[in-house]
């Protein structure tokens, strides 16, 4: 089951590290920093670059400094601005297309009758 889960959190962007890092806090909740990367399976050396991109990505935040503590926030938030800002997307490339299609098809007449 965690596997499965894992490789659907990667569907959004999150590469494995990540996947294990916001699923380690998603099941064990708020934790500290320094305990995180050993429950998670990730390098010891990467876990504050991790909670760093993560908290960029708005999946989780801190709650305290010193120690340092985190928390994830909500899934079902990040997954629909996620799925936002890829309509958006998806939006302006089909705009493209349609300006494309636009253009090129005037600069066919105008070389069809010169």
């Amino acid at each position: 089951m965690r596997d499965e889960i894992l490789k659907k959190l990667k569907t959004f962007g999150l590469n494995d590290y990540e996947s294990r890092v916001y699923y380690t806090l998603q099941v064990n909740g708020k934790t500290r920093a320094g305990r995180l990367w050993k429950e998670a399976g990730v390098p010891q050396s990467k876990i504050y670059y991790l909670l760093d991109v993560l908290e960029m990505k708005g999946l989780v935040e801190q709650t305290q400094r010193h120690p340092r503590e985190v928390k994830a926030k909500s899934f079902l938030r990040f997954a629909n601005e996620y799925l936002t800002e890829r309509k958006i997307l998806l939006r302006e490339i089909d705009e493209s297309i349609k300006e494309s299609k636009y253009v090129l098809k005037d600069k066919w007449r105008r070389n069809m009758f010169t």
